[in-house]
């Protein structure tokens, strides 16, 4: 292996050494700032470097075996396995669970109280699984919910499925990816919970497959061309940093493949952009739509001005602690969380920060130059479930029972839902290093950076761009007040179809690269 291919591998074990270093810091004293462990770091990166060595070997190893031939057959008894699991998920939990924000969206739908922080196109969607119930006399509308978006989740999974047998995937490959979509606990779980999220993952995925086709396929067709405008459209829709996501990284796609023309890359860009602002603009002014407020991206301001005000407050000047009571509502007490910005969120009054923004943002770097470190640490705590996959058990689980079963339904077989409640609860895996990390989402971003590593390092450099669109999703992120399961969730599983897209499985390309066998 020369250097080329040593030193993006020696990057990433020190970017994945640094991670786990700031998440054990931050999980254990809220702070980085008591970072001052250059060896504890060196034999983290060796450490990592030699995992990822492993890793490289196990997959080149993988390519060089024989596998039978998958037919359609196989991947739809496949697939079939995945929705029986995911059927007794639901048996357990039914008939769903109307929880986040499901029961609030469709009160302010029948109220008539909208805004644009939720799509309007996913609260009438809620309004018609409400109407079903009533008219066949369920109890709630999350029946019908987690029916269709169960349904239309593993169609979505099923597509990644048949798009990893045309890039020829090796079977062992495409087991795991349907083992994984059957048993990582979030799959089934958002697939049966009121939330946008798992229909923008949902189109995302769809989006990023019929990009990934591009790598494969003789021409660039008017289908195919349909369904990219579509798929992109409704994934912008339905998530409100969706369209920035398709804005910044699309773009990238016009270098992908000779095949598409600067003409068709252009209608499908203009396209999108153009039918969603159109959808945004013309549902706005006609059901008089109020527009979100803009503190939900606001996060990377207001974390660090409440970490501040409540960390150092003696050394602040009264005029700073004026202004900072100011922009959170005049509040003698400024709450700071660390792992999510929705207390202060709801304190922040954006309107007063936008109104005066020059003094606002200058008094934001003056304290940033002052109290750099703190800063950093609201920043990393705030987002640590991205990257700190240790940190959050067993919360993937737990999250989903903020509402006891009995307060909205009941399940068919209360036996089931005790058990799988005692595991959420109880999560035996917890001892387990490698399932722990294996069922958590917080591994996400450390897959995306494997998978950008492991295109640089194959050579594939046209491959990157599919890593732009999660990367770009991850970003947004940042700027929110937390991110949880249902935000990770595209990036997870975007993961097997750039895995599919960067692999040597097309024809003239079924010899492993020799680049990616690690010599002892």
């Amino acid at each position: 292996m020369n250097l080329t291919q040593r030193i993006p591998r020696a990057i990433l074990a020190c970017i994945f050494s640094l991670l786990a270093l700031w998440g054990s810091q931050i999980n254990v004293m809220d702070s980085v700032s008591y970072f001052g462990h250059p060896f504890l770091f060196l034999i983290l990166a060796v450490t990592f470097y030699l995992l990822i060595a492993g890793i490289d070997w196990l997959i080149a190893w993988l390519e060089r075996t024989k596998g039978f031939e998958m037919t359609d057959r196989f991947l739809l008894m496949t697939g079939l396995l995945i929705l029986l699991i995911w059927v007794i998920i639901w048996l357990a939990l039914f008939p769903g669970l109307a929880i986040y924000d499901g029961p609030t969206q469709l009160w302010q739908f029948k109220q008539g109280e909208l805004s644009t922080h939720h799509p309007y196109i996913h609260s009438a969607f809620l309004a018609f699984c409400d109407y079903l119930a009533r008219l066949f006399r369920f109890e709630d509308y999350s029946f019908f919910n987690a029916l269709l978006q169960m349904l239309f989740q593993w169609g979505c999974y099923m597509r990644i499925l048949f798009l990893m047998r045309k890039f020829r995937c090796r079977p062992v490959f495409v087991i795991y990816t349907a083992v994984f979509m059957a048993l990582y606990p979030p799959n089934a779980f958002s697939a049966l919970t009121t939330t946008k999220d798992t229909i923008f993952t949902g189109f995302f995925i769809l989006l990023l497959c019929e990009i990934a086709e591009l790598f494969c396929a003789e021409t660039f067709s008017g289908a195919a061309l349909f369904r990219m405008i579509f798929f992109g459209t409704m994934m912008s829709i339905f998530r409100n940093n969706g369209i920035y996501v398709f804005i910044a990284a699309f773009p990238f796609v016009l270098f992908l493949r000779p095949k598409l023309s600067g003409r068709k890359w252009a209608v499908v860009y203009g396209s999108v952009i153009a039918l969603t602002f159109l959808y945004s603009g013309f549902v706005s002014h006609v059901l008089h739509i109020e527009s979100g407020d803009a503190r939900e991206a606001m996060s990377v301001i207001i974390q660090p001005l409440a970490r501040v005000y409540q960390s150092v407050p003696g050394e602040l000047s009264e005029e700073e602690k004026g202004r900072i009571r100011l922009i959170f509502g005049g509040n003698e007490g400024v709450p700071y969380v660390p792992y999510c910005a929705d207390e202060p969120k709801f304190l922040f009054d954006s309107k007063y920060f936008l109104g005066d923004l020059k003094n606002n943002m200058a008094l934001y770097f003056a304290l940033f130059k002052r109290y750099p470190t703190g800063y950093m640490d609201a920043w990393l705590a705030t987002n640590l479930g991205n990257y700190y996959p240790l940190e959050s058990l067993p919360k993937p689980f737990k999250v989903y029972y903020e509402i006891p079963l009995e307060d909205k339904g009941h399940s068919l077989f209360p036996g089931l839902y005790e058990k799988i409640a005692d595991f959420a609860w109880n999560s035996p895996y917890r001892g387990n290093a490698v399932l722990t990390i294996w069922l958590n989402s917080g591994i996400a971003l450390w897959k995306l950076l494997y998978m950008m590593y492991f295109i640089i390092a194959r050579r594939k450099y046209d491959r990157l761009v599919l890593c732009l669109f999660p990367f770009m999703l991850m970003g947004t992120m940042f700027l929110g007040p937390g991110t949880v399961i249902r935000y990770t969730q595209p990036v997870t599983m975007a993961i097997p179809v750039i895995f599919a897209a960067a692999g040597n499985f097309m024809v003239g390309e079924s010899k492993p690269d020799r680049h990616m066998q690690v010599h002892a």
